[in-house]
């Protein structure tokens, strides 16, 4: 168990039950760090966070969980719940003129039409939240939509802007001293070079 899921469930049971709005972000933080480790643990929290947030007042909260659910639907194939999650979640966002969570939902969407093989829906997904995250000044957020932009086009045979894409997600990681990014960023411009027969370029990543 890493040290933040730690520190979140000590959280969670510091946190008073008629807290609903904190425990349902704590749940929400808890579901997004075990989805890749533990995804029926992931699932319990954020179907949890959701049963909390029913009441009202959490509006954000509710979304972010319904965002949660669609990446864990997609990531067992599930599409249509996937699909019909995310529209959830992309609908409160909308309500809330939250341009950086409905950017965060744009993206999850684009994941799953690109892992249904309908990568130009995806690419239209990705590069709408691309916008959203520039207009705010949102760093992170852009790298983040960089990186699925470039991957859109290599699923696609576009290599050109797969390269193009996944450089700028380089510069912006490099930008904000994230190595693990920076590490992602190499490896995806690597596999274009050697996809388009420049193994010594690829090596050079």
């Amino acid at each position: 168990m890493s040290k933040t899921v730690k520190e979140l469930e000590a959280a969670l049971a510091a946190a008073g039950p008629g807290d609903a709005r904190q425990r349902a972000r704590l749940l929400n933080r808890l579901s997004r760090e075990v989805a890749a480790s533990d995804a029926a643990r992931a699932l319990e929290a954020c179907l949890e966070s959701q049963r909390l947030c029913q009441g009202g007042g959490c509006d954000l909260e509710l979304g972010e969980a319904y965002d949660s659910e669609a990446m864990l639907c997609c990531a067992r194939a599930d599409y249509t719940r996937a699909r019909t999650r995310c529209q959830d979640a992309l609908r409160l966002f909308e309500k809330l003129a939250d341009d950086r969570a409905k950017a965060g939902a744009l993206l999850t969407m684009g994941d799953i039409l690109a892992a249904q093989g309908d990568y130009t829906k995806a690419l239209v997904n990705h590069l709408s939240a691309f916008k959203l995250v520039q207009a705010g000044g949102d760093r992170p957020g852009q790298a983040e939509a960089e990186d699925r932009i470039g991957s859109d086009y290599a699923l696609m045979g576009d290599y050109a802007s797969a390269l193009e894409h996944h450089l700028n997600d380089l510069a912006i990681r490099r930008e904000l001293g994230d190595r693990a990014g920076q590490a992602a960023a190499l490896l995806r411009i690597g596999r274009v070079y050697d996809a388009t027969g420049e193994p010594a370029q690829a090596l050079r990543s």
